[in-house]
């Protein structure tokens, strides 16, 4: 099965395999029973290294985040704010992470504080009704100043 492991990293780039991969059911399977016998301990030590040599991934939700955290970031680059639109024709998945995001940060716990450093330090728009108004404001603002 590494070498299995293996050979998907080298076609998709990563060890994310989904649970129910369908060119390899038993592939994705396994990848999640390592993770759980290592949570567990019940994992040999040179496995672990076996597979840290690939770069294996853990903790996927963990990795899923800091991707989505990477794509912000870009899309900030490219359009000079975080207000990616919740339908963004571009990449429909960062339109609904980054609403998600707005949404579990309303909720108590929802939201680790890490996540809200990494998001905040990137300049990232919690309020976006509240950011239009106050960009249209001072638009309106510097017309009337003329």
């Amino acid at each position: 099965m590494l070498q299995q492991l293996k050979q998907y990293k080298d076609k998709h780039g990563n060890t994310l395999v989904p649970q129910n991969y369908p060119d390899n059911p038993q592939l994705g399977k396994w990848v999640d029973k390592q993770r759980q016998n290592r949570q567990n301990n019940k994992l040999a030590t040179e496995r672990i290294d076996k597979l840290n040599e690939i770069d294996f991934v853990w903790y996927p939700i963990e990795a899923t985040w800091e991707d989505m955290l990477q794509q912000i970031a870009d899309y900030k680059d490219k359009h000079g704010d975080t207000l990616v639109p919740a339908k963004y024709p571009d990449n429909l998945q960062l339109g609904m992470w980054v609403d998600t995001q707005r949404q579990n940060s309303k909720k108590n716990n929802k939201l680790s504080l890490e996540r809200i450093d990494k998001l905040n330090e990137i300049g990232f728009v919690w309020e976006p009704i509240e950011a239009a108004w106050q960009s249209k404001y001072e638009k309106l603002y510097c017309f009337y100043k003329r």
